[in-house]
């Protein structure tokens, strides 16, 4: 079903639900981190270079362990 935030009123289990802003981060990725939020390696990833309130945000593509340069996150 379409949802038109502006107009429609949207609830589930009776709690308002609300839409998130959108988020896009452009970010220097040091070479030595995974883009990824958790890795089962224990690598560094490049959430640790993020706030903490920005959990929910993951690269949109992928550069090597070894590569830095621009990354995009968004939610």
């Amino acid at each position: 079903m379409r949802v038109d935030p502006v107009r429609d009123i949207v609830k589930f289990d009776g709690q308002l639900l609300k839409p998130k802003r959108k988020l896009y981060v452009a970010l220097h990725k040091p070479a030595g981190y995974v883009c990824t939020r958790l890795d089962p390696q224990g690598r560094r990833t490049i959430g640790e270079l993020l706030p903490r309130e920005w959990t929910d945000l993951y690269s949109v593509g992928r550069l090597d362990y070894d590569s830095e340069g621009l990354i995009l996150l968004t939610n």
